[in-house]
């Protein structure tokens, strides 16, 4: 398979993760596909630190205050890595200006952006799983999947900033 064929492959996959993405190889419009790829990733970001907040709530009304602590550094990093995203600078979207990038690069910033994608959708379903498990379930070890997957998002979110800068 050729870098086109490919580079439509997952234009056509980030397009079915990431709403109003379609436009994305569109040369004219990639600076503000880009800025809704980041606003909706920030904003499902944003949701599943609402999610974490739920689950603060109803551990304080049920008395279980041991993992209280540790949801809230998690509460933060959603908050940040959300920030990161949101407002971003030119540096992270610099491939969209107006000089030449070659095929491959293109191709690799596409597929940062499928796993960006990828890996907030992972984020949201194990904060869905944990809100869904009970406050006794609530110890150490229930904490760990969310506090990887926040983690593995942010690795991946330096990786893709950092493309550019080689």
């Amino acid at each position: 398979m050729g870098i086109r064929e490919r580079l439509a492959e997952r234009v056509e996959r980030l397009a079915r993760l990431v709403p109003g993405i379609g436009s994305y190889q569109d040369k004219e419009t990639r600076r503000d596909a880009d800025k809704r790829l980041r606003l909706t990733l920030a904003d499902r970001l944003d949701a599943v630190r609402k999610t974490v907040e739920t689950v603060i709530a109803e551990l304080q009304a049920e008395n279980h205050f041991d993992p209280l602590a540790r949801l809230g550094r998690l509460e933060r990093k959603l908050y940040q890595a959300a920030d990161s995203i949101r407002f971003a600078s030119y540096g992270y979207s610099g491939v969209f200006d107006a000089i030449k990038i070659d095929e491959d690069k293109l191709d690799q910033l596409y597929a940062f952006d499928i796993a960006l994608a990828e890996s907030v959708s992972a984020v949201q379903e194990t904060a869905e799983n944990l809100k869904a498990s009970s406050p006794e379930a609530m110890g150490a070890d229930a904490l760990e999947p969310l506090e990887q997957k926040i983690a593995s998002f942010n690795g991946k979110l330096h990786e893709r900033m950092a493309l550019f800068r080689e």
